[in-house]
């Protein structure tokens, strides 16, 4: 049903509102009027009422049409009002229109015949004008929300030309990119991305502007302010002529530069994750290759020393390989525990006093017989006499730093000679070991101390090792307060030096030989007792044949349980040879429970586990002294002789 146009008629004449009536009502049945014909009335009908549109004569009884015109503007300015009046005054129509009349109609036939037509026109256009104050209202509400996101956006968002100069951005924009906004927007795209990416940009963006795609995403770089590279991921598109004069292509930006580091570190951490891998199968293979030829010796040679036909000679010469081939093995497996007691972090530092001028004087004797062999020089360099060059670290690692030095140099010199030796530099002590050999490139001076890196080439790899003594030697040398370095001109020189602190001299309790000199008990006049706690048979049956031609009664435990029994029932046990790990109760459990039956029997361990840990728990469940398998047997009896009871 359609909605009638309601409308309020104000005129005191009885006559006139009929003619108005009747004119409108005459072939429309689409107004619904109501008429009033004084001020009183009419108030109280436009306050309590709601009309479309207020017909007004001019001179009404009390009260003029502008007066109307002024009430309605303060009750509901919205509400047209067209003055009909029989007074054409020209005055009057004016004075009308500016207090706010939508339009004049003269109280004629002619003219009141046309009412309709008016009344409809100033409705339509009064609608117009709504309409476009509504427009215009939500275009400024949305303009406003659009720079209110423009401008708070948790991403860079800017608007460019079509020649790609920037005409507006954000302050997300300028925070990635490090501009002002004043800055940015005198400045065009290419000015703040990296070269290597402008033409990428420029592809994207053509394509956008000529129509083949719509949008694009890709990922660039910018160039940050103060010279970094900041790396983002763009989405672009275009603002058509349609809303603006020209193009314009709107970009979001958003910094990708910390996604991108991750992925550069998971890159990283990959390929060393690889190499690693591919290192430590190599490792593993020299290893196999390097424990498998001193095992080869062993066994053979084991084996030959059994034919009858062997002479003398070639029985000592047997022996002797076996003992060299099982001393290489064991350096091997010694340098596999050092770099595992090393990555767990399980090495100790144990001072004492150390006198270089005699260490290195051991270094000679032991190395004198190699250098010999490959008619090399070997040169001692000692920079202090014997009384001034005491000092305090630990002993073992610094003749272990200098050892695998040592061995390295000779691994890789085949002729001319190896030097080593010390001198003083301010507070500090300067150990070196240098060579004639083959030398060392400039870029593999850092890559030489890595685990394992060594064996990669082939040239190395036929050298023998495990491949870990500079690795072993670089982190002693760091344990002890240095830092081991190395300088090389391939084919003549090569210099290995580290400093240690040499303000530290002393008094510390100066370490006994473990050597007594006495490598037979067959001093002691007396029977004594000595009980051998190990569960190897071979281990144990080599032990008995070290003591074999001592006076010493030897019995014998397979386990803890079985020490702890024979030492309760037996009063005359003298000394106790415990090995570490053997089955139903270690040995450090049975030396507790020893120690409690009888505080003053003397313990010592014996254990293929040995370094500084290992020593020191021995030492806190009782034992007295701590023996290294393989076991040696000077060591052995010097060992037995200092603390079994007489």
């Amino acid at each position: 049903m359609k909605t009638k146009i309601r409308i309020l008629h104000v005129d005191d004449s009885i006559l006139d509102r009929l003619l108005i009536r009747d004119t409108l009502m005459y072939e429309n049945d689409e107004f619904e009027i109501t008429e009033a014909d004084n001020r009183e009335k009419f108030e109280n009908l436009i306050l309590n009422d709601d009309f479309d549109i207020i017909l007004s004569d001019f001179n009404i009884l009390g009260f003029d049409g502008l007066q109307v015109l002024e009430v309605v503007k303060e009750k509901n300015a919205e509400l047209p009002v067209i003055i009909v009046t029989g007074t054409g005054s020209e005055e009057i129509a004016i004075k009308a229109m500016k207090t706010g009349a939508a339009d004049y109609v003269i109280k004629s036939v002619n003219h009141i015949k046309g009412l309709p037509a008016t009344i409809k026109s100033v409705l339509n256009h009064k609608k117009t004008e709504n309409d476009l104050k509504i427009a215009q209202a939500a275009l400024k509400e949305s303009e406003a929300l659009f720079r209110t996101a423009f401008e708070n956006a948790s991403i860079g968002v800017c608007l460019v030309s079509p020649d790609y100069k920037f005409i507006s951005v954000n302050n997300t924009l300028c925070n990635i990119v490090g501009y002002s906004k004043l800055e940015l927007e005198n400045m065009y795209f290419a000015e703040i991305t990296h070269p290597d990416d402008i033409s990428k940009s420029l592809d994207y963006m053509s394509d956008i502007k000529s129509g083949v795609s719509q949008s694009a995403t890709f990922e660039k770089r910018y160039i940050h302010k103060d010279g970094h590279v900041v790396w983002v991921s763009i989405s672009t598109g275009l603002i058509s002529k349609e809303l603006r004069d020209s193009s314009y292509i709107i970009t979001h930006v958003q910094d990708i530069s910390d996604r991108k580091e991750a992925e550069r570190q998971l890159i990283i951490a990959k390929d060393k994750a690889e190499e690693s891998d591919r290192l430590k199968t190599a490792f593993l293979n020299n290893i196999s290759h390097e424990i498998r030829t001193p095992m080869n010796a062993i066994m053979g040679f084991a084996e030959l020393l059994g034919d009858v036909d062997n002479t003398p000679e070639k029985q000592s010469e047997f022996v002797n390989i076996i003992i060299k081939s099982s001393q290489q093995l064991l350096s091997i497996i010694t340098d596999i525990i050092s770099i595992a007691t090393i990555e767990a972090g399980q090495e100790i530092i144990r001072e004492a006093e150390v006198n270089v001028n005699q260490m290195f004087g051991l270094l000679y004797k032991q190395f004198k017989s190699k250098a010999n062999d490959k008619g090399i020089d070997l040169i001692i360099t000692k920079a202090l006499p014997d009384k001034d060059v005491t000092f305090v670290t630990d002993k073992t690692k610094l003749i272990q730093i200098i050892t695998n030095l040592l061995n390295n140099s000779f691994k890789f010199t085949e002729t001319g000679f190896i030097e080593a030796g010390y001198y003083i530099k301010g507070k500090d002590i300067e150990f070196y070991v240098k060579d004639s050999g083959i030398g060392i490139p400039d870029d593999m001076y850092e890559e030489i101390f890595k685990r394992f890196r060594q064996i990669e080439t082939s040239s190395m790899f036929n050298m023998g090792g495990s491949g870990l003594g500079l690795s072993i030697s670089k982190a002693y040398a760091e344990l002890l307060g240095g830092n081991i370095r190395v300088s090389s001109e391939p084919g003549k020189l090569t210099v290995f030096s580290f400093s240690l602190p040499f303000g530290k001299h002393g008094t510390l309790n100066k370490e006994k030989s473990v050597i007594t000199g006495c490598k037979e008990l067959s001093c002691i006049n007396e029977s004594k007792n000595i009980l051998i706690a190990e569960d190897e048979d071979s281990n144990y049956k080599l032990l008995k044949a070290f003591l074999s031609k001592t006076k010493l009664n030897v019995i014998r435990a397979s386990n803890g349980i079985e020490a702890i029994e024979i030492c309760k029932t037996n009063s005359d046990i003298d000394l106790v040879l415990m090995d570490i790990k053997m089955p139903l109760m270690n040995g450090l459990e049975a030396t507790k429970q020893i120690k409690e039956l009888r505080p003053d029997l003397h313990i010592i361990a014996q254990s293929a586990y040995s370094n500084d840990n290992d020593k020191a728990n021995a030492f806190a469940y009782g034992c007295i002294d701590f023996i290294s398998k393989p076991v040696k047997k000077e060591i052995l009896i010097s060992k037995i002789n200092k603390h079994i009871k007489y």
